[in-house]
């Protein structure tokens, strides 16, 4: 029998590339050794991967904000602290959450979370920053690419940076930057457009710490906010207790002078004593009546503290995972073996 079939009638091109496939295919199946090769070689690189790369606990947590359309002013800072315009908040709630990862990754957000204590079994209680700083692990070839930095610092003679140095966002040293970097990708804040529940991620090599630093966010979280939508109110409190102190005093000072002349002059039924007796009880019932206002005014300011201070649901809380969300070593193996199978290929086709 022929190889083609003489029914059918094939074009130049089916022909080449029939004729092609199988002169490809005869060429891999004589260069199997090498292929085989290249594929053990790049298995054993995948492993060796896979197993350097520190293992990572992700936690996931679901914030749902309460919206209140009396906060369009209490909101409008905390799009400036975001980077936004003020003026993008509109009067539409809806708009308030988006705001909310751009907060969690300022400079001041991540510093604040540097304070924050965490518990490793068998480890002193220590802080974030410290847990970030001196008991995060990296792959191997990380120390090699960093080492030609180092050569260039010990040349020049630079001097370490003192680990004392206290904290400011404004002006942070190297190794408070580098570990508050370390900290802000170790986050992940989304905002759904539909819902607008908030979700925090938090990946860290130990999974304690990643459910404590979740928890830490959505609280360091709840209390920017809170701060910021009440901040005016608050102020009006300070303002009206300072008021307060002060018509309280005025008050007790104009009732003590009024009962200090109606005890010195008793017995007088002159007209002058009435009249300044009668002045004086008419200013003690202003400042009376004007201490009352303020205590009113003071309850109102309190209540509405309350009515501008945000609720939060807490959908999903932060749990400690029980296994590491990468990384994934069936699937760096699996690339490997695929890479390796397609350079063998590649090599043995492109023998002569």
């Amino acid at each position: 029998m022929n190889q083609f079939d003489s029914d059918h009638e094939y074009s130049v091109e089916e022909l080449v590339s029939n004729a092609d496939f199988a002169k490809y295919w005869e060429k891999v199946k004589a260069s199997w050794k090498l292929v085989l090769f290249s594929v053990c070689i790049s298995a054993v690189l995948g492993l060796v991967i896979g197993f350097s790369i520190p293992k990572k606990y992700r936690v996931v947590t679901k914030l749902a904000p309460e919206l209140s359309n009396s906060a369009v002013n209490r909101l409008s800072s905390l799009a400036t602290l975001a980077g936004m315009n003020a003026n993008v908040l509109g009067s539409s709630d809806a708009v308030y959450p988006m705001i909310y990862p751009e907060i969690i990754y300022s400079s001041n957000f991540l510093v604040d979370l540097f304070d924050m204590p965490v518990q490793i079994a068998g480890q002193e209680p220590m802080t974030v920053y410290e847990y970030v700083r001196d008991h995060t692990r990296q792959p191997w070839w990380s120390a090699v690419f960093g080492l030609p930095g180092k050569l260039v610092s010990l040349l020049k003679n630079e001097e370490e940076e003192d680990r004392d140095v206290p904290v400011d966002p404004y002006r942070l040293t190297m190794e408070q930057a580098r570990v508050a970097k370390a900290i802000g990708s170790a986050i992940k804040a989304t905002v759904e457009k539909k819902t607008l529940m908030i979700t925090i991620e938090t990946t860290m090599q130990n999974p304690v710490v990643a459910a404590d630093l979740a928890r830490y966010v959505d609280e360091k979280l709840k209390k920017y906010v809170a701060d910021y939508r009440t901040d005016k109110v608050r102020e009006n409190v300070l303002y009206l207790e300072g008021v307060l102190e002060q018509t309280r005093e005025d008050y007790y000072s104009a009732q003590k002078k009024y009962a200090s002349y109606l005890d010195s002059h008793r017995n007088l039924i002159l007209q002058s004593v009435k009249v300044e007796a009668e002045r004086l009880q008419n200013d003690m019932n202003l400042k009376y009546s004007l201490y009352n206002s303020v205590v009113q005014q003071l309850q109102s300011a309190r209540l509405k503290v309350q009515q501008e201070t945000p609720v939060f649901t807490e959908i999903v809380p932060a749990t400690v995972p029980l296994r590491a969300s990468s990384p994934s070593k069936k699937k760096i193996l699996a690339a490997f073996l695929f890479l390796g199978l397609i350079a063998g290929v590649a090599v043995a086709l492109s023998k002569k």
